[in-house]
């Protein structure tokens, strides 16, 4: 178990990853909030871009992470 995540020395190749998968995940959020946009329920489209929006920050730390890595 990884005690503190923040410092845990993740490699370059990992900290990629996991950026572009959260990166999938807000591209999908962004998709179905345009689905539920053109159908007209803008409290669910505006859920699902708060969705996409949070899962496009993590993905940014991940892309920081991956900077700082040192190897």
């Amino acid at each position: 178990m990884i005690e503190n995540i923040r410092t845990h020395p993740y490699s370059r190749a990992v900290c990629l990853e996991t950026a572009r998968l959260f990166e999938q995940r807000t591209a999908k959020y962004l998709v179905e909030s345009q689905d539920r946009a053109d159908q007209g329920a803008a409290d669910s489209a505006l859920e699902f871009q708060t969705k996409a929006r949070l899962a496009q920050q993590r993905a940014s730390a991940w892309h920081l992470r991956a900077r700082n890595t040192s190897n």
